[in-house]
């Protein structure tokens, strides 16, 4: 029979990763609710005019077609998101290998690249690598679009 105990003792040290980026970061941790993979967010700023994140997706991640009345920026400074978005797109715009693109559905954004979603437009994205982005919300809804913890 196997003992179990220094295992048992061991992993009651290790804490969540919730509660260590909670611990790390100042109560800024945001959660998404995702189809399939992992993902985080830290607020970074956020007042009535403005809120400010980073956000984490591992590969793989599919963040759901969603809207909401913020106009969202999307920048991508590691990794790489494809960007879905429904409807009409014409007020949607892209900045991609610094150099304004037109944007059809779906777009891959990389390294630099940035999307702007007016309010209401339904989009989505998923992380084709592990992908680290900023998001800005403008306004930042006080309900609590981002909803920081």
């Amino acid at each position: 029979m196997v003992d179990l105990s220094k295992l048992e003792k061991q992993t009651k040290k290790v804490i969540n990763l919730k509660d260590a980026i909670i611990e790390h970061d100042n109560n800024k941790f945001i959660e998404y609710l995702v189809e399939d993979g992992s993902t985080f967010g830290f607020g970074l700023f956020k007042e009535d005019e403005v809120a400010v994140q980073r956000a984490f997706f591992s590969k793989g991640t599919i963040f759901p077609l969603h809207q909401h009345n913020e106009h969202e920026y999307v920048m991508v400074y590691r990794g790489k998101l494809k960007i879905m978005c429904e409807g009409d797109s014409k007020n949607v715009y892209c900045i991609k290998d610094s150099k304004a693109a037109d944007f059809i559905c779906p777009i891959d954004l990389g390294i630099g690249d940035c999307v702007y979603f007016p309010s209401n437009t339904i989009h989505g994205q998923t992380a084709l690598k592990d992908t680290w982005a900023i998001l800005i919300t403008i306004p930042a809804d006080k309900e609590g679009f981002p909803d920081v913890k």
